[in-house]
């Protein structure tokens, strides 16, 4: 990959890419953070030899797209079901659009299984007038 940085480079010496590897790129991942190790040095002007090369690993921050998607199947249904039999048509609309922003998110983005628990708290005590 070609998304890291180098120092300590003589002259016009240059890095061309480095092996860059993360569980978080994986499609399945899961929100979190994820280490990303760096390895291979290659490419570009300069001559491995020349150098003590020392590699420091990132991180990776991993989001779920919607707090809704990060449910299991079951989850969903769960939350689906209260939401058809205790709210009205324009409530729901509200409560969704709330769950799948960026503050819906950040809100109870984690464990699928905390998630869907904080979501049934917020929705039993949330205020209308704030969405």
């Amino acid at each position: 990959g070609t998304e890291f940085s180098v120092s300590g480079l003589q002259g016009t010496d240059t890095v061309e890419s480095a092996s860059l590897f993360s569980l978080g790129a994986a499609q399945s991942a899961g929100a979190g953070s994820y280490t990303i190790s760096i390895s291979d040095a290659t490419g570009g002007t300069f001559d491995p030899s020349n150098y003590e090369i020392t590699y420091v690993p990132g991180t990776l921050e991993v989001f779920v797209t919607d707090v809704i998607s990060g449910l299991t199947p079951e989850q969903q249904n769960a939350l689906a079901s209260l939401l058809e039999n205790d709210f009205d048509s324009y409530t729901r609309e509200r409560l969704l659009k709330f769950l799948n922003s960026k503050e819906g998110r950040i809100l109870f983005e984690g464990d699928p299984d905390k998630t869907l628990e904080n979501i049934l708290l917020w929705i039993s005590s949330f205020d209308l007038a704030g969405l």
